[in-house]
Protein backbone atom coordinates (compact mmCIF):
# COMPACT_ATOMS: atom_id res chain seq x y z
CA UNK A 1 0.00 0.00 0.00
CA UNK A 2 1.46 3.48 -0.44
CA UNK A 3 0.06 5.70 1.99
CA UNK A 4 0.60 5.36 5.60
CA UNK A 5 -2.57 3.35 7.97
CA UNK A 6 -4.63 6.15 9.80
CA UNK A 7 -4.19 4.28 13.18
CA UNK A 8 -1.64 1.93 14.11
CA UNK A 9 -1.82 -1.66 13.62
CA UNK A 10 -2.57 -2.25 17.05
CA UNK A 11 -5.22 -0.09 17.35
CA UNK A 12 -7.11 -1.41 14.34
CA UNK A 13 -6.91 -5.19 16.20
CA UNK A 14 -8.53 -3.72 19.51
CA UNK A 15 -11.24 -2.31 17.56
CA UNK A 16 -12.13 -4.96 15.45
CA UNK A 17 -11.60 -7.42 17.40
CA UNK A 18 -12.35 -6.33 21.27
CA UNK A 19 -16.18 -6.29 20.02
CA UNK A 20 -15.93 -9.54 18.73
CA UNK A 21 -14.47 -11.69 21.71
CA UNK A 22 -17.68 -12.85 22.98
CA UNK A 23 -18.63 -14.79 19.87
CA UNK A 24 -15.43 -15.65 18.12
CA UNK A 25 -15.35 -19.11 19.11
CA UNK A 26 -19.15 -19.55 18.14
CA UNK A 27 -17.70 -19.38 14.54
CA UNK A 28 -15.69 -21.61 12.17
CA UNK A 29 -12.66 -20.67 13.84
CA UNK A 30 -12.20 -23.11 16.41
CA UNK A 31 -12.42 -26.19 13.43
CA UNK A 32 -9.76 -24.28 11.54
CA UNK A 33 -7.42 -24.20 14.72
CA UNK A 34 -7.88 -27.89 14.98
CA UNK A 35 -7.02 -28.11 11.08
CA UNK A 36 -4.08 -25.79 11.14
CA UNK A 37 -2.44 -27.61 14.60
CA UNK A 38 -3.08 -30.97 12.69
CA UNK A 39 -0.45 -30.10 9.72
CA UNK A 40 2.36 -28.95 12.32
CA UNK A 41 4.93 -31.03 13.29
CA UNK A 42 4.59 -29.85 17.20
CA UNK A 43 6.17 -32.32 20.01
CA UNK A 44 6.18 -32.86 23.70
CA UNK A 45 8.84 -30.85 25.66
CA UNK A 46 8.44 -28.13 22.59
CA UNK A 47 8.56 -24.43 23.09
CA UNK A 48 5.05 -22.65 21.04
CA UNK A 49 4.92 -19.01 20.50
CA UNK A 50 1.45 -18.21 19.17
CA UNK A 51 1.19 -14.78 18.36
CA UNK A 52 -2.11 -12.79 17.84
CA UNK A 53 -3.60 -15.95 19.81
CA UNK A 54 -6.81 -14.43 20.26
CA UNK A 55 -9.33 -17.06 22.45
CA UNK A 56 -6.22 -19.16 22.43
CA UNK A 57 -7.50 -21.61 19.71
CA UNK A 58 -4.36 -22.63 19.11
CA UNK A 59 -2.50 -22.22 21.89
CA UNK A 60 -4.67 -24.62 24.17
CA UNK A 61 -4.27 -27.32 21.55
CA UNK A 62 -0.04 -26.58 21.30
CA UNK A 63 -0.10 -26.82 24.96
CA UNK A 64 -2.09 -30.17 25.12
CA UNK A 65 0.29 -31.73 22.72
CA UNK A 66 3.92 -30.10 24.30
CA UNK A 67 2.79 -31.07 28.07
CA UNK A 68 3.87 -30.31 30.77
CA UNK A 69 7.58 -30.61 30.20
CA UNK A 70 6.84 -27.46 26.95
CA UNK A 71 5.37 -24.51 26.81
CA UNK A 72 3.22 -22.29 25.36
CA UNK A 73 3.22 -18.39 25.02
CA UNK A 74 -0.26 -16.67 23.77
CA UNK A 75 0.45 -13.06 22.63
CA UNK A 76 -2.63 -11.02 21.14
CA UNK A 77 -3.28 -7.24 21.47
CA UNK A 78 -7.11 -7.28 22.23
CA UNK A 79 -8.08 -7.21 25.56
CA UNK A 80 -11.43 -8.53 25.13
CA UNK A 81 -10.27 -11.84 23.26
CA UNK A 82 -7.62 -12.52 25.78
CA UNK A 83 -9.86 -12.02 28.48
CA UNK A 84 -11.70 -15.29 27.02
CA UNK A 85 -8.12 -17.08 26.84
CA UNK A 86 -7.61 -16.15 30.25
CA UNK A 87 -10.86 -17.40 31.33
CA UNK A 88 -10.54 -20.75 30.03
CA UNK A 89 -7.28 -21.16 31.44
CA UNK A 90 -8.46 -20.49 34.27
CA UNK A 91 -11.10 -22.95 34.51
CA UNK A 92 -8.46 -25.76 33.56
CA UNK A 93 -5.65 -24.17 35.49
CA UNK A 94 -4.60 -27.62 36.46
CA UNK A 95 -4.37 -29.07 32.87
CA UNK A 96 -2.62 -25.94 31.70
CA UNK A 97 0.61 -25.08 33.92
CA UNK A 98 2.73 -24.88 30.85
CA UNK A 99 0.73 -22.08 29.15
CA UNK A 100 0.50 -18.17 29.51
CA UNK A 101 -1.14 -15.46 27.96
CA UNK A 102 0.51 -11.43 27.44
CA UNK A 103 -1.99 -8.79 26.21
CA UNK A 104 0.63 -6.88 24.15
CA UNK A 105 1.47 -5.56 20.59
CA UNK A 106 2.81 -8.79 18.09
CA UNK A 107 5.05 -5.90 16.23
CA UNK A 108 6.44 -5.16 19.51
CA UNK A 109 7.91 -8.08 21.02
CA UNK A 110 10.88 -6.37 22.59
CA UNK A 111 9.65 -4.86 25.06
CA UNK A 112 8.22 -7.80 26.62
CA UNK A 113 10.55 -8.80 28.86
CA UNK A 114 9.88 -12.17 29.86
CA UNK A 115 10.68 -13.34 25.47
CA UNK A 116 13.96 -14.42 24.97
CA UNK A 117 15.37 -14.38 21.55
CA UNK A 118 15.85 -17.74 19.77
CA UNK A 119 13.89 -19.55 22.42
CA UNK A 120 11.08 -21.16 20.48
CA UNK A 121 10.67 -24.03 18.69
CA UNK A 122 7.30 -22.77 16.61
CA UNK A 123 6.08 -19.79 15.93
CA UNK A 124 2.41 -20.26 15.32
CA UNK A 125 0.11 -17.23 13.95
CA UNK A 126 -3.31 -18.16 12.74
CA UNK A 127 -5.87 -16.38 10.82
CA UNK A 128 -4.03 -12.81 11.37
CA UNK A 129 -0.69 -11.97 8.81
CA UNK A 130 -3.19 -10.20 6.68
CA UNK A 131 -3.80 -7.96 9.18
CA UNK A 132 -0.38 -6.50 9.40
CA UNK A 133 0.65 -3.72 6.29
CA UNK A 134 4.07 -4.75 6.40
CA UNK A 135 4.15 -8.71 6.17
CA UNK A 136 7.55 -8.93 5.12
CA UNK A 137 9.09 -6.31 8.47
CA UNK A 138 6.61 -8.44 10.49
CA UNK A 139 8.11 -11.77 9.80
CA UNK A 140 11.46 -10.57 9.93
CA UNK A 141 10.62 -9.03 13.58
CA UNK A 142 8.74 -12.16 14.90
CA UNK A 143 12.29 -14.31 13.15
CA UNK A 144 14.40 -13.26 15.76
CA UNK A 145 11.88 -15.34 18.78
CA UNK A 146 12.71 -18.56 16.57
CA UNK A 147 15.42 -21.07 17.27
CA UNK A 148 17.62 -21.58 14.52
CA UNK A 149 16.18 -24.79 12.89
CA UNK A 150 12.50 -23.83 14.21
CA UNK A 151 9.21 -23.88 12.24
CA UNK A 152 7.00 -21.19 11.38
CA UNK A 153 3.39 -21.96 10.63
CA UNK A 154 0.84 -18.91 9.00
CA UNK A 155 -1.45 -18.62 6.82
CA UNK A 156 -2.98 -16.24 4.40
CA UNK A 157 -6.10 -15.99 2.28
CA UNK A 158 -6.77 -17.12 -0.92
CA UNK A 159 -6.99 -13.97 -3.64
CA UNK A 160 -10.59 -14.69 -4.16
CA UNK A 161 -11.23 -15.12 -0.56
CA UNK A 162 -14.12 -13.04 0.61
CA UNK A 163 -15.10 -11.36 -2.53
CA UNK A 164 -16.45 -8.19 -0.66
CA UNK A 165 -13.57 -7.78 1.72
CA UNK A 166 -10.92 -8.28 -1.63
CA UNK A 167 -12.55 -5.27 -3.78
CA UNK A 168 -12.90 -2.90 -1.07
CA UNK A 169 -9.79 -2.83 -0.23
CA UNK A 170 -8.87 -2.07 -3.71
CA UNK A 171 -11.71 0.57 -3.25
CA UNK A 172 -9.77 2.14 -0.40
CA UNK A 173 -6.37 2.09 -1.78
CA UNK A 174 -7.75 3.96 -4.63
CA UNK A 175 -9.58 6.58 -2.06
CA UNK A 176 -6.58 6.60 0.09
CA UNK A 177 -8.78 5.55 2.81
CA UNK A 178 -7.08 2.67 4.98
CA UNK A 179 -8.62 -0.13 5.93
CA UNK A 180 -7.26 -2.99 8.70
CA UNK A 181 -6.37 -5.83 5.89
CA UNK A 182 -3.96 -5.93 3.38
CA UNK A 183 -4.34 -8.89 1.07
CA UNK A 184 -3.41 -7.39 -2.15
CA UNK A 185 0.06 -9.06 -1.93
CA UNK A 186 -1.62 -12.07 -2.46
CA UNK A 187 -1.80 -13.11 -5.99
CA UNK A 188 -1.89 -16.96 -5.06
CA UNK A 189 0.19 -19.77 -2.88
CA UNK A 190 3.62 -18.35 -4.66
CA UNK A 191 2.81 -15.27 -2.91
CA UNK A 192 3.57 -16.48 0.50
CA UNK A 193 6.68 -18.38 -0.30
CA UNK A 194 7.58 -15.79 -1.68
CA UNK A 195 7.16 -13.59 1.26
CA UNK A 196 8.90 -16.57 3.70
CA UNK A 197 12.08 -17.13 1.24
CA UNK A 198 12.58 -13.66 1.43
CA UNK A 199 12.55 -13.47 5.01
CA UNK A 200 15.28 -16.24 4.73
CA UNK A 201 13.20 -19.26 5.69
CA UNK A 202 13.04 -22.46 3.92
CA UNK A 203 9.58 -23.59 2.83
CA UNK A 204 8.98 -26.56 3.60
CA UNK A 205 5.42 -26.93 2.27
CA UNK A 206 2.34 -24.63 1.79
CA UNK A 207 -0.90 -26.65 1.96
CA UNK A 208 -3.97 -25.58 0.48
CA UNK A 209 -6.59 -25.64 2.81
CA UNK A 210 -10.26 -25.80 1.02
CA UNK A 211 -13.91 -24.80 2.92
CA UNK A 212 -12.14 -23.20 5.80
CA UNK A 213 -15.26 -21.45 6.85
CA UNK A 214 -17.82 -23.84 5.26
CA UNK A 215 -19.12 -22.63 2.67
CA UNK A 216 -16.94 -23.69 -0.38
CA UNK A 217 -17.33 -21.60 -3.14
CA UNK A 218 -19.66 -18.90 -4.15
CA UNK A 219 -20.58 -16.86 -7.30
CA UNK A 220 -22.42 -13.04 -7.27
CA UNK A 221 -23.95 -11.84 -10.21
CA UNK A 222 -22.00 -8.65 -11.19
CA UNK A 223 -25.47 -6.63 -11.19
CA UNK A 224 -25.52 -7.34 -7.34
CA UNK A 225 -22.52 -4.95 -6.92
CA UNK A 226 -24.42 -2.23 -4.87
CA UNK A 227 -26.72 -4.96 -2.92
CA UNK A 228 -23.19 -6.55 -1.58
CA UNK A 229 -22.12 -3.31 -0.94
CA UNK A 230 -24.80 -2.21 1.12
CA UNK A 231 -25.25 -5.13 3.08
CA UNK A 232 -21.40 -5.12 4.18
CA UNK A 233 -20.00 -1.40 4.28
CA UNK A 234 -20.96 -0.28 7.67
CA UNK A 235 -18.66 -2.73 9.31
CA UNK A 236 -16.13 -2.05 11.75
CA UNK A 237 -13.45 -2.69 9.38
CA UNK A 238 -15.22 -0.33 6.38
CA UNK A 239 -16.86 2.42 8.87
CA UNK A 240 -14.47 5.00 7.57
CA UNK A 241 -15.22 4.26 3.64
CA UNK A 242 -19.08 5.75 5.32
CA UNK A 243 -18.01 8.34 7.80
CA UNK A 244 -20.61 10.10 5.50
CA UNK A 245 -23.05 10.44 2.33
CA UNK A 246 -20.76 12.03 0.21
CA UNK A 247 -17.97 9.34 0.81
CA UNK A 248 -20.04 6.35 0.68
CA UNK A 249 -21.75 7.41 -2.86
CA UNK A 250 -18.29 7.56 -3.76
CA UNK A 251 -16.91 3.96 -2.23
CA UNK A 252 -20.07 3.06 -3.96
CA UNK A 253 -19.56 3.96 -7.40
CA UNK A 254 -15.92 3.17 -7.21
CA UNK A 255 -16.74 -0.22 -5.71
CA UNK A 256 -18.91 -0.84 -8.72
CA UNK A 257 -16.30 -0.53 -10.79
CA UNK A 258 -13.72 -2.71 -9.11
CA UNK A 259 -16.54 -5.25 -8.68
CA UNK A 260 -17.53 -5.29 -12.31
CA UNK A 261 -13.16 -5.56 -12.68
CA UNK A 262 -13.14 -9.11 -10.47
CA UNK A 263 -15.65 -10.83 -12.78
CA UNK A 264 -15.59 -13.58 -14.83
CA UNK A 265 -18.40 -13.55 -17.87
CA UNK A 266 -20.57 -11.66 -15.51
CA UNK A 267 -19.53 -13.18 -12.15
CA UNK A 268 -17.65 -12.71 -9.35
CA UNK A 269 -16.17 -15.74 -7.56
CA UNK A 270 -15.23 -16.20 -3.62
CA UNK A 271 -13.15 -19.24 -2.89
CA UNK A 272 -13.19 -20.78 1.02
CA UNK A 273 -10.06 -21.60 0.72
CA UNK A 274 -6.65 -20.47 2.49
CA UNK A 275 -2.63 -20.90 2.35
CA UNK A 276 -1.03 -22.10 5.26
CA UNK A 277 3.10 -21.66 4.78
CA UNK A 278 4.85 -24.27 7.38
CA UNK A 279 9.13 -22.71 7.16
CA UNK A 280 11.79 -23.09 8.85
CA UNK A 281 14.87 -21.10 10.04
CA UNK A 282 18.06 -22.48 8.69
CA UNK A 283 20.11 -23.39 11.30
CA UNK A 284 23.78 -21.71 11.68
CA UNK A 285 26.14 -24.63 11.00
CA UNK A 286 28.85 -22.54 9.63
CA UNK A 287 30.76 -22.42 13.03
CA UNK A 288 34.37 -23.59 12.81
CA UNK A 289 33.18 -25.97 15.56
CA UNK A 290 30.52 -28.28 13.09
CA UNK A 291 32.18 -31.06 11.62
CA UNK A 292 29.35 -32.11 9.57
CA UNK A 293 25.51 -32.07 9.12
CA UNK A 294 22.84 -34.07 7.61
CA UNK A 295 18.75 -34.61 8.06
CA UNK A 296 16.21 -36.09 6.42
CA UNK A 297 14.94 -35.71 2.45
CA UNK A 298 11.73 -33.72 4.28
CA UNK A 299 13.96 -31.07 6.19
CA UNK A 300 11.95 -32.17 9.20
CA UNK A 301 14.86 -33.80 10.81
CA UNK A 302 18.05 -31.97 10.87
CA UNK A 303 21.56 -32.87 13.01
CA UNK A 304 24.76 -31.79 12.80
CA UNK A 305 28.04 -33.28 14.51
CA UNK A 306 30.81 -30.80 16.56
CA UNK A 307 33.40 -34.43 16.27
CA UNK A 308 34.55 -36.25 13.09
CA UNK A 309 33.41 -39.53 12.81
CA UNK A 310 35.28 -42.83 13.80
CA UNK A 311 34.38 -45.21 11.76
CA UNK A 312 32.42 -46.89 9.11
CA UNK A 313 30.30 -49.50 9.30
CA UNK A 314 28.34 -51.21 6.54
CA UNK A 315 25.31 -53.40 8.04
CA UNK A 316 23.90 -56.09 6.03
CA UNK A 317 20.99 -57.24 8.29
CA UNK A 318 17.19 -57.80 6.67
CA UNK A 319 15.92 -54.91 8.50
CA UNK A 320 18.62 -52.24 7.52
CA UNK A 321 18.21 -53.98 3.38
CA UNK A 322 14.26 -53.85 4.01
CA UNK A 323 14.18 -50.22 5.16
CA UNK A 324 17.07 -49.01 3.09
CA UNK A 325 15.78 -50.70 -0.28
CA UNK A 326 19.28 -51.52 -1.10
CA UNK A 327 22.05 -54.16 -0.15
CA UNK A 328 22.92 -52.86 3.18
CA UNK A 329 22.92 -49.52 5.40
CA UNK A 330 26.42 -47.70 5.54
CA UNK A 331 27.05 -46.18 8.84
CA UNK A 332 29.14 -43.87 9.65
CA UNK A 333 29.64 -44.05 14.00
CA UNK A 334 29.73 -40.73 16.54
CA UNK A 335 30.71 -40.26 19.86
CA UNK A 336 27.10 -39.65 21.05
CA UNK A 337 27.48 -36.18 23.13
CA UNK A 338 28.78 -35.04 19.68
CA UNK A 339 25.40 -35.04 17.67
CA UNK A 340 22.76 -32.41 17.86
CA UNK A 341 19.13 -32.80 16.45
CA UNK A 342 18.86 -28.87 16.18
CA UNK A 343 15.06 -30.15 14.27
CA UNK A 344 13.43 -33.00 15.47
CA UNK A 345 10.00 -32.24 14.30
CA UNK A 346 9.49 -35.63 12.89
CA UNK A 347 11.81 -37.48 14.70
CA UNK A 348 10.16 -40.74 15.60
CA UNK A 349 12.19 -43.63 17.71
CA UNK A 350 11.68 -47.17 15.41
CA UNK A 351 12.53 -50.46 17.80
CA UNK A 352 12.71 -53.57 15.78
CA UNK A 353 14.32 -55.48 18.29
CA UNK A 354 16.05 -55.55 21.39
CA UNK A 355 19.09 -54.51 20.04
CA UNK A 356 19.03 -51.50 19.08
CA UNK A 357 16.99 -48.02 19.18
CA UNK A 358 16.67 -46.66 15.43
CA UNK A 359 15.81 -43.11 14.50
CA UNK A 360 13.70 -41.87 10.97
CA UNK A 361 12.01 -39.66 9.72
CA UNK A 362 7.59 -40.41 9.83
CA UNK A 363 7.05 -37.96 7.13
CA UNK A 364 9.63 -38.76 4.25
CA UNK A 365 10.96 -42.00 5.65
CA UNK A 366 14.43 -41.31 5.51
CA UNK A 367 16.45 -43.35 8.32
CA UNK A 368 18.01 -41.76 10.56
CA UNK A 369 20.55 -43.13 13.14
CA UNK A 370 21.06 -46.34 15.66
CA UNK A 371 22.41 -46.70 18.91
CA UNK A 372 23.16 -50.32 20.17
CA UNK A 373 22.09 -51.24 23.59
CA UNK A 374 25.73 -52.36 23.83
CA UNK A 375 27.24 -49.10 23.34
CA UNK A 376 25.22 -46.42 24.44
CA UNK A 377 28.15 -43.63 23.71
CA UNK A 378 28.00 -44.56 20.38
CA UNK A 379 25.22 -43.09 17.88
CA UNK A 380 25.39 -44.57 14.07
CA UNK A 381 24.12 -42.19 11.54
CA UNK A 382 23.01 -42.85 8.16
CA UNK A 383 25.75 -42.00 5.47
CA UNK A 384 23.16 -41.12 3.11
CA UNK A 385 21.67 -38.42 5.18
CA UNK A 386 25.07 -36.41 5.78
CA UNK A 387 24.47 -32.97 3.65
CA UNK A 388 26.85 -32.68 0.13
CA UNK A 389 29.50 -30.31 0.59
CA UNK A 390 28.62 -29.83 4.50
CA UNK A 391 31.75 -32.32 5.63
CA UNK A 392 34.61 -30.40 7.15
CA UNK A 393 36.31 -33.39 8.07
CA UNK A 394 37.91 -36.94 6.60
CA UNK A 395 34.79 -40.18 6.61
CA UNK A 396 36.94 -42.68 7.57
CA UNK A 397 36.74 -45.80 4.96
CA UNK A 398 34.50 -48.72 5.48
CA UNK A 399 36.20 -51.10 8.67
CA UNK A 400 33.41 -53.20 9.13
CA UNK A 401 30.76 -55.69 7.58
CA UNK A 402 27.85 -57.05 10.46
CA UNK A 403 25.43 -59.55 9.98
CA UNK A 404 26.78 -60.76 7.00
CA UNK A 405 24.46 -64.45 7.72
CA UNK A 406 21.53 -62.03 6.78
CA UNK A 407 23.32 -60.42 3.42
CA UNK A 408 21.69 -60.76 0.13
CA UNK A 409 22.45 -63.59 -1.91
CA UNK A 410 22.72 -61.39 -4.64
CA UNK A 411 25.24 -59.08 -3.13
CA UNK A 412 29.32 -59.78 -3.75
CA UNK A 413 31.41 -58.04 -1.00
CA UNK A 414 33.88 -55.79 -2.42
CA UNK A 415 37.42 -56.77 -1.40
CA UNK A 416 37.58 -53.35 0.79
CA UNK A 417 40.23 -54.74 3.64
CA UNK A 418 37.43 -54.83 6.09
CA UNK A 419 36.64 -57.16 8.75
CA UNK A 420 33.48 -59.35 8.44
CA UNK A 421 31.34 -60.46 10.93
CA UNK A 422 28.27 -62.66 10.76
CA UNK A 423 26.54 -60.77 13.63
CA UNK A 424 26.93 -57.36 15.88
CA UNK A 425 30.37 -56.45 16.54
CA UNK A 426 30.82 -54.37 19.66
CA UNK A 427 34.52 -54.00 18.76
Amino acid sequence: MSFTPAEPQYLSAKRLYNPRSHSYNDSWHPSFAGTFVSHLSIQPGQHVLDLACGTGLVSFLAANIVGPSGSVVGVDVSEGMLAQAIARKEREKAKFPQLQFHNHDVLDLDSLESLEKESFDFITLASAFVLFPDPKAALKHWLRYLKPGGIIALDVTHPQNLAFGNVIERVANRMRVSIPYYRQWVKSEDSLKEILEGGGLAVQKIIRIDNQAGYGKRLFDVSEADDVFEKNINGEATKDLGASATVKDKAKEIFRDEWSKAAVDGKVGEVDTVFLGIAQKEPDTSAPSVAFTGGCRCGGVRYLSTIPPEETVYCHCSACRKLSGSAFLPWIECQTSSIEFIVRSTLQTLRLSEVADRMFCNVCGTPISMTYKAKPHYTSLTMGSIDDGSVRCIIPPVKLHIFLKEKAPWMVLPDDGASRYDEFSSN
